[in-house]
Formats: structure tokens, C-alpha cells, sequence
């Protein structure tokens, strides 16, 4: 009896001395009495809403993803944190913010600068650059973009120039070829007819000839009187004595 005594003794004293121990930050006190350490988060995820620490611990605490816009990357009890703003602070985006990693901003959006602090170190935000400002950010900015933007400009003047140039002399090549195959084919008909009339007018000509000269007689009717007659008036005249 005396022996059960001192063991109910000894487990009071034990209980009671391990919640007074189990009391930390992160710590609770399992169904066995034993203080246990609460799940840390692994990078991306955080504790939830649910409560763990300071000796207990509530049934459904657990690790949750991050929200949108926030991240961790770590395995511990923190919160996610939010990403840097880099719309906010008037800065273009280098790298997206991902549940294990912070965005990263770039350059300054036009006619804004990031001013110098007093610590020596530049200020996150970007400023707007006032009218007529001194600061070598903003001139420089300003002579930059002003020059890129004539340049492409004229790139764009000179490709558009370039494209109305073929597109005139590929509409004239058209247009002149249009005009001068219905000529060709006129010319072209225009020699066959007249080929073909000299052709037939120099055989008419030949075959008119051809019949002419074998039809004409070779002695006309004045000779033949004439040879008819001589052998009469030879005949008549007197015979010389």
C-alpha cells in the first residue's frame, strides 16, 4: 500500500511538473502527458488557424498552403510574408512572387525614378519625376525613351514606305501586262489576216498571169493579113522580061 502510495505520489508530482516544463512557444502536452514539439511548415505552407503552443494543442491544427501574393521559404512556424508590391511601387516585374519565392522588381516605369535615401541605399518605391527635374534619373529616362521612341517610329515610316512601294509597282507591272496582252493578240491577228491576204493576191496575181500568157497568141491579125496577103501579091505582079 505504501508502494502504490509513492507511485501515485511520484505521477502527480510528474504530471505536474511536466505541464509546469511544457510551455513553450510551440509546445504541448500530448494525451500521454509527454510535451511534444508542434509540426513545423515546410516552405510554401503555414500554420493554420487553429491553435498549437503553449502546452496544448487543438485537434485539427495543421500546416496551410499560403495565400495568393504571400510566400515562405522556410520550414517553420512563421507566417507567409507578402511579396514586394512591384506595381505598387511603381516598378516593372523581373520575377513573378510563388508560394516559395518573393518577386523581384526591375526598372522604374517612364517618367518615374528611385530616389536616393539617406542611408545611402535606393528607396523601393519609385517617384514621379516632376516637370523640368535636374535629377540625372529622370533625364535620362526621359532622353531614353525619346529616343527609342523616334527610332522605332522611323522604323515604322520607312517599313511602311518601303511595303506602299512594292505594293504600287506590283499594282502598275499588273496593270500594264493587263493592257498589253489584249494589243499583242490584236497585232498578232492583225499580221496572220495580212499574211494571209498577200498570200492569196500573189497567187491570183501568178495564176491571172499564167492564164493570160497562154491564151495570147504569138502573131497578131495585122501579121497574119499581112503573111496571107504576101503569097497573092506575089502572084499578081508581072513577070519582068
Amino acid at each position: 500500500m505504501n508502494f502504490s502510495i509513492c507511485v501515485l505520489l511520484i505521477s502527480i508530482f510528474h504530471i505536474a511538473y511536466g505541464d509546469e516544463e511544457c510551455v513553450g512557444e510551440h509546445e504541448y502536452v500530448d494525451k500521454m502527458g509527454s510535451c511534444q514539439q508542434c509540426e513545423m511548415c515546410p516552405p510554401g505552407y503555414q500554420p493554420g488557424k487553429y491553435h498549437c503552443g503553449y502546452g496544448s494543442k487543438d485537434i485539427d491544427y495543421k500546416c496551410v498552403a499560403c495565400d495568393s501574393g504571400t510566400f515562405s521559404i522556410a520550414t517553420d512556424y512563421k507566417l507567409c510574408v507578402t511579396c514586394h508590391p512591384c506595381r505598387i511601387w511603381n516598378r516593372s516585374t523581373a520575377q513573378v512572387c510563388t508560394s516559395t519565392s518573393n518577386a523581384r522588381c526591375g526598372s522604374c516605369y517612364t517618367h518615374f525614378f528611385r530616389p536616393l535615401k539617406s542611408d545611402g541605399d535606393f528607396d523601393d518605391e519609385c517617384h514621379t519625376c516632376k516637370p523640368n527635374s535636374k535629377k540625372p534619373e529622370c533625364l535620362n529616362k526621359e532622353n531614353g525613351w525619346m529616343s527609342t521612341g523616334i527610332i522605332v517610329i522611323g522604323v515604322i515610316a520607312i517599313l511602311f514606305f518601303i511595303l506602299t512601294l512594292i505594293v504600287c509597282v506590283l499594282y502598275i507591272r499588273g496593270r500594264n501586262n493587263r493592257a498589253t496582252k489584249p494589243n499583242e493578240d490584236a497585232e498578232s491577228n492583225t499580221t496572220r489576216i495580212g499574211s494571209g491576204l498577200i498570200r492569196m493576191l500573189t497567187g491570183r496575181c501568178s495564176h491571172d498571169t499564167i492564164t493570160s500568157s497562154s491564151q495570147t497568141p504569138l502573131t497578131t491579125p495585122d501579121s497574119q493579113d499581112i503573111f496571107a496577103e504576101k503569097p497573092r501579091s506575089q502572084v499578081n505582079s508581072p513577070r519582068m522580061n
